[in-house]
């Protein structure tokens, strides 16, 4: 399972301002979208469509989702609405973008339910106090080429429908953009040029989950020891040497007998 959430933070941005009418009028969600629950309205704004877009409005941000699922990472449709959010209000005063995309992976791929104790943390004895065996969390910080990249990683459970809860480890990525500009016109600026990596960004996150966390880890073994000619059937093994005298550790090092200076080599030439 897989989901991509856009975070839009602003000085100026009110929950009550999300609402179906908007959006529509606005152009920023088609007129033929269908809702799958009604709008709540409690301390947040939230929308849900049938096609599983997901609009939610807190105190001074918005938050965007969708399942990626399957579908090839062009037909994501959230990228497209952010931005049209952003410019039907130019004067929200934007401060921060958050790419987030969460990702499962399930016990066959993680080592079971202990993958972050078992692969991630050295064992030592933090890891043995108490009567049952400890349960961990992790939180990484990459410094990236322009960007930082915080991913965390959480024991999770899916609950499937007449089973038993399924363990599952979930990873969650979250690219954060400062939008360090003054005006409007430069902020909205800022805020395309990064919707416009989010492919980019998706595809770190998911390389870096696949080729670094979920691949096989190397089993530690010892170097082979070298092939050596096996001895000859009736021949007896050779003979050893008396073992060679053990150094003292503590000896001074014998003195290297020092060359003649260029200044002596030359004195004896010109002679």
């Amino acid at each position: 399972m897989q989901e991509l959430e856009i975070i839009i933070v602003a000085k100026h941005h009110r929950p009550t301002l999300l609402n179906l009418a908007f959006l529509q009028a606005k152009d920023i969600v088609p007129k033929d979208w269908q809702l799958a629950h009604p709008v709540s309205s409690n301390q947040s704004t939230q929308i849900v469509f049938q096609n599983g877009v997901k609009f939610t409005a807190q105190a001074n941000r918005l938050i965007l989702a969708e399942a990626i699922k399957d579908q090839p990472l062009p037909d994501l449709k959230i990228p497209e609405i952010a931005h049209r959010y952003v410019q039907a209000l130019p004067k929200a005063d934007y401060e921060i973008i958050e790419l987030q995309i969460r990702q499962t992976a399930p016990a066959s791929e993680t080592s079971g339910e202990d993958y972050i104790i078992d692969r991630l943390i050295a064992t030592g004895p933090w890891t043995q106090v108490g009567n049952a065996p400890v349960k961990a969390a992790l939180q990484l910080l990459y410094a990236l080429e322009d960007r930082q990249l915080v991913i965390s990683v959480n024991p999770a459970q899916i609950q499937q429908p007449q089973a038993s809860a399924m363990p599952m480890t979930l990873f969650t990525g979250n690219f954060r953009y400062a939008i360090r500009s003054n005006t409007s016109e430069e902020q909205l600026t800022g805020i395309a040029q990064v919707l416009s990596n989010w492919q980019r960004d998706i595809n770190t996150f998911h390389d870096l989950i696949q080729t670094r966390f979920l691949s096989p880890a190397s089993p530690a073994h010892d170097p082979p020891e070298p092939d050596l000619p096996a001895p000859k059937q009736g021949s007896s093994p050779p003979e050893q040497g008396p073992p060679a005298p053990r150094q003292n550790p503590l000896a001074p090092a014998p003195e290297k007998p020092k060359s003649p200076s260029l200044w002596n080599r030359l004195w004896k030439k010109q002679r």
